[in-house]
């Protein structure tokens, strides 16, 4: 299922650092936006975040500031009961990569992606986890994002120091559904767990769970033992079906870099073209508001010239 219209939801956190003189320096200004509002159960969902320097100066930003795992921003969800759900702090998978700093001018902004089933309870049992090991049950959910330690900012002349202003601001809220999973749903998530993904797909081409599906695909043929040659062409044959089926998906985020430095030699021209490629095939979706983001196309084509990202 393709969703062409992201709902906006725009939950807006402000929060600003100070330098030394206890001035007011600069003013980021968060929203987050969901691609649906509805899920089934065991349905990872993704949110964007979208960082944005409202401020009159340029700025340092980390992207560990915007990942759930590390405990600077959190995310907490209520269901209908007032029951809280919130982030836990693990180990992000390292397949997903990492990102460097990033100088925000006024006016700039940076576009991060989270899966928030990990504010769910954790499933124990290998046969029960599908998808993601987090779980949250059936119902309706209010959302929110903040920060619970202090927040570390960078001075823009490039001295790093920690400001001392506690984030406690919150964003506003959001709102999503999680439906139970009915009979066959399970049928099909039990026999992807016995029979594999592969089957599955060859035999039920058009179940919701589908898109998840093809996401376990790829981590399969990552940790395969299959030669460079083989498992390069497999990844690549992956992500280009996956841009094709799901071009407004926020996980697409995930695979936007490997697919440039596989296409790609270290060639800065090459690289700018294999980009421009992508948002020419893919107007009006995520892949091109993200590739049209300045700061990330210069981070994709610094990150590959430099060695920063690694193919396997």
């Amino acid at each position: 299922m393709i969703y062409k219209v992201a709902i906006a939801l725009v939950c807006i956190m402000s929060f600003s650092s100070a330098t030394a003189a206890g001035k007011n320096r600069i003013r980021f200004k968060i929203s987050v936006e969901l691609a649906k509002t509805e899920y089934k159960e065991f349905e990872p969902i993704d949110i964007l975040i979208n960082c944005k320097n409202a401020g009159s100066i340029s700025d340092s930003l980390f992207s560990f500031d915007f990942n759930f795992f590390n405990g600077y921003m959190r995310c907490c969800l209520t269901n209908e009961n007032g029951v809280e759900f919130k982030s836990k702090d693990i180990t992000r998978d390292l397949i997903l990569g990492f990102r460097p700093d990033w100088i925000l001018a006024p006016g700039d902004s940076m576009l991060f992606n989270q899966e928030i089933n990990t504010c769910g309870n954790i499933l124990n049992k290998s046969d029960s986890s599908y998808f993601t090991g987090y779980f949250l049950p059936p119902g309706n959910y209010t959302g929110y994002l903040y920060w619970n330690q202090t927040y570390r900012t960078w001075l823009s002349d490039g001295i790093r120091g920690l400001d001392a202003e506690s984030i406690t601001k919150k964003s506003n809220e959001f709102h999503f559904t999680v439906y139970s999973a009915d009979a066959y749903d399970m049928q099909v998530l039990k026999k992807m767990k016995n029979s594999g993904v592969d089957t599955v797909l060859n035999q039920h081409q058009f179940n919701e769970y589908k898109e998840y599906m093809y996401r376990e695909r790829f981590r399969n043929i990552y940790i395969s033992q299959e030669d460079t040659v083989s498992k390069t062409k497999a990844m690549m044959d992956f992500i280009n079906d996956y841009f094709s089926s799901y071009p407004d998906s926020y996980y697409c985020l995930n695979y936007i870099y490997r697919y440039i430095i596989f296409e790609s030699p270290k060639d800065e021209i090459v690289i700018e073209s294999k980009i421009n490629d992508l948002v020419e095939k893919y107007k009006g979706t995520i892949i091109e508001r993200y590739l049209n983001n300045h700061l990330i196309r210069s981070d994709l084509i610094n990150g590959i010239m430099n060695d920063k990202f690694v193919k396997f």
